[in-house]
């Protein structure tokens, strides 16, 4: 039997001819299918000249930044962030334990740009008194980093609160504040509409945002700040060898993404989608059989959450299946979590609503994981 539902993709997958269709549904929707593609980066035109840098106003102006600059890939931004901020390569900077750039990345800061970390090893979210103290103890440090919301900590956030206070701290210490951005589209939808995008980049020197991971873009990032930071990593861009001839492909799908998803939005906001998981969390706790197999491990806030399932890999696969075979119903495609901190009798994965998961409605949801977790108990 064909699987008609998937309830962990926020986007419906693609053959590499649909990729290539929709690309050119892309260019039509965007109203770009008879101007000139992009060369390298296009530096020298202007917003009326190039698509490019019509793309990079239009995020800059809905984050509220004074300019935009669009790369291949997050490790690129974030790493051309810590350049400029440390006035080239050397010094120190600040972030979680469990940061992309200290988990992910190879330890390109050290490698690469040769700086040292001041890693703040806690579960628990970055805080101004973790940031307090490593400025206090490093007077190095060019560069605070805030990854929101932390990912491997289940998409728990930094209140606000403390957010405002270690921007302010930044200030008073001329020590430059960088977002981590990748998920910032869904943790927009956090606040129920009380904080908006500019409100939340308003608080950083610098920020990065993914377009692939909540706007379902092709690949690509983007790094904003002010003009001269702006100006300066569109140089640094060169150096690190991401001054392509030409991104159309992934500006294109990214910019479409981007309108979608967020500047123009056509389907689900990013609150309505935090209030799907919250409502749908709820519920799947709240039910006798599932919730005995499953949980979260952070109370979801907006979109993204880990879940943890307390049976093995193998258990938790088998009834998956079986789910699907006997429904068309499929709760989730990998398990990122093999064995959850070594416990061979716990697995999980990343879950993450979006448009396509989004529109089933809860029922389908708590009666799916319902014969899931009857399923496990037959094993």
């Amino acid at each position: 039997m064909s699987h008609s539902v998937n309830l962990q993709a926020p986007f419906a997958p693609r053959t590499l001819r649909e990729s290539m269709d929709a690309l050119v549904a892309d260019l039509e929707f965007l109203g770009v299918a008879d101007q000139s593609g992009d060369c390298y980066g296009d530096f020298s035109l202007d917003a009326t000249s190039s698509f490019l840098r019509r793309f990079e106003r239009e995020v800059a102006d809905t984050l509220g930044k004074p300019d935009a600059v669009f790369m291949p890939s997050g490790v690129m931004a974030q790493q051309v962030a810590l350049c400029i901020h440390s006035k080239g390569v050397g010094g120190s900077f600040v972030c979680h334990s469990s940061s992309h750039i200290t988990v992910h990345e190879k330890d390109s800061w050290d490698h690469l740009l040769k700086m040292k970390l001041e890693e703040v090893d806690t579960k628990e979210p970055l805080s101004l008194s973790d940031v307090t103290s490593r400025l206090d103890s490093n007077k190095d440090v060019s560069t605070v980093l805030l990854e929101h919301p932390h990912r491997e900590l289940g998409g728990s956030m930094t209140d606000w609160s403390e957010i405002e206070a270690m921007s302010k701290l930044c200030k008073e210490r001329g020590v430059a504040f960088h977002l981590d951005g990748a998920r910032i589209w869904e943790v927009s939808g956090a606040f129920g509409g009380r904080h908006s995008l500019s409100d939340i980049a308003a608080k950083f020197d610098s920020v990065y945002c993914s377009f692939y991971k909540g706007i379902g873009g092709m690949t690509g990032a983007v790094l904003l700040g002010n003009d001269d930071f702006c100006a300066e990593a569109r140089v640094w861009l060169r150096r690190f060898g991401g001054n392509l001839y030409s991104m159309a492909p992934h500006i294109v799908s990214c910019w479409a993404g981007f309108r979608r998803q967020v500047s123009a939005p056509t389907a689900m906001s990013f609150t309505e989608k935090a209030d799907k998981m919250k409502t749908v969390a709820a519920k799947l706790l709240a039910d006798e059989e599932v919730g005995r197999l499953l949980e979260f491990r952070v109370q979801p806030e907006h979109c993204f959450a880990q879940v943890i399932l307390l049976c093995s890999k193998a258990k938790a696969e088998a009834a998956r299946d079986q789910v699907a075979e006997q429904t068309g119903v499929t709760l989730f495609s990998r398990v990122r979590f093999a064995e959850w901190e070594g416990d061979e009798g716990r697995c999980g994965f990343e879950w993450n609503i979006g448009n396509l998961n989004g529109g089933q409605a809860d029922e389908v949801f708590v009666d799916s994981w319902r014969a899931w977790a009857k399923a496990v108990a037959s094993y």
